[in-house]
């Protein structure tokens, strides 16, 4: 009899720990979690079928309103995506590029460099950016290790467990209600529409002392200690592996305020070159992408629907011609899915355009579910 009661309480208390563990993973997917573009974008990437990629993109907000996969594969047949998050560091790049070679054999990773060139140690370990990425990452060795080696030890449990940090933001539904529906829809579909892309109607004027020639400027300005000590851990990683990478400065408005930071981002092209890595510096070269710093940006750090446009083009041909990057087959779902992709970003391109105004400089579009409900009112652009 007392066994019986034994195995009975076991079964009981073991019922109420899995419920309450499944009630905990249905709110920390869908309420207790932070929902922006960030985590669409980092969804997106692991829906993205394994080895299907032939260019990966890390970095920051310059890549996911420079570059658009789906252009690219409209006009140059590649398939691409930008693993990226707003603010991103120099300090979880390393992490990112194993989650990349995780589900991924990309052809070349291209890595914008912005995360190892900012003037503040604040954001070598913003816990906002931490949080963009880590919180969508699958439990994994790699995700552990993440979390032990780049988040502060006393913040640590909250990326263990999200829930933690996010109890309250049920609160704030309607602030992030539109990313959770396009959260579900995704997930639904099974891929992103947008991959990852977001565009900025707005036409930000030349600051008032604008810099615009530095084509021979190689005046050059250290990086602060822990960033250069990341970008070399990163650089050693990427030569003992042998990997394909390519570093990349994606075009800026240049002025007083932002020259320290170009000064940061020749030395460390001269840091990449060490380690016998190309050095792609389109703030000197912007003209060759035939970017105008007077019409295509939105703000001094990123470009507008139009530099998004040019810089793809520009930047799609390069791989293509001097990197070898060709596109490889596709399954027969794998390519309408692109196709469909390619469509819809076609239909963002000319959204976002048709809604250009220098007053509307907080404006973006993205894959959320009211931009996907404007896109779709528009017709098929293939």
């Amino acid at each position: 009899m007392k066994k019986k009661l034994y195995v009975k309480r076991t079964v009981s208390l073991l019922s109420l720990f899995l419920a309450v563990l499944f009630s905990v993973g249905i709110l920390q997917e869908y309420f207790l979690a932070n929902f922006d573009h960030n985590t669409i974008r980092m969804e997106g990437f692991y829906l993205e079928e394994e080895n299907s990629l032939d260019v990966v993109f890390l970095g920051a907000s310059d890549v996911y309103q420079g570059f658009s996969s789906g252009l690219a594969y409209d006009e140059f047949g590649f398939t691409s995506y930008p693993l990226t998050v707003g603010a991103n560091s120099i300090a979880l790049y390393k992490s990112q590029l194993k989650e990349v070679l995780a589900h991924q054999s990309p052809q070349l990773i291209v890595v914008e460099i912005n995360g190892a060139l900012y003037g503040d140690s604040e954001y070598y370990q913003k816990t906002s950016t931490l949080h963009y990425y880590l919180d969508s990452v699958p439990f994994s060795q790699n995700k552990l290790d993440t979390i032990q080696e780049v988040v502060p030890e006393e913040l640590q449990s909250q990326f263990y467990f999200p829930f933690l940090q996010y109890h309250g933001a049920w609160k704030d539904l309607r602030g992030h209600w539109k990313y959770i529906q396009e959260h579900f829809a995704m997930q639904q579909r099974g891929y992103s529409l947008l991959k990852g892309c977001i565009l900025a109607p707005t036409v930000a004027p030349l600051p008032e002392d604008p810099i615009t020639d530095l084509k021979d400027d190689d005046s050059t300005r250290e990086l602060l200690p822990e960033y250069e000590e990341g970008l070399r851990d990163f650089l050693q990683f990427c030569r003992d592996n042998d990997l394909p990478v390519l570093f990349v400065r994606f075009p800026h408005q240049m002025c007083k305020k932002l020259y320290a930071r170009y000064q940061r981002s020749n030395r460390a092209g001269e840091i990449i070159e060490e380690y016998g890595y190309e050095y792609l510096n389109l703030e000197k070269n912007y003209e060759e992408a035939g970017i105008d710093l007077a019409k295509d940006f939105a703000s001094l750090d990123h470009l507008n629907v139009h530099g998004n446009e040019k810089l793809t083009r520009y930047l799609s041909r390069l791989l293509c011609t001097e990197y070898g990057v060709s596109p490889r087959p596709l399954s027969p779902e794998g390519k309408k899915r692109w196709e469909n992709a390619a469509d819809y970003t076609r239909r963002l391109l000319l959204y976002a355009a048709e809604q250009e105004s220098p007053q509307k400089a907080k404006v973006l579009f993205g894959e959320d579910a009211q931009t996907m409900a404007a896109l779709e009112k528009i017709p098929s652009q293939k």
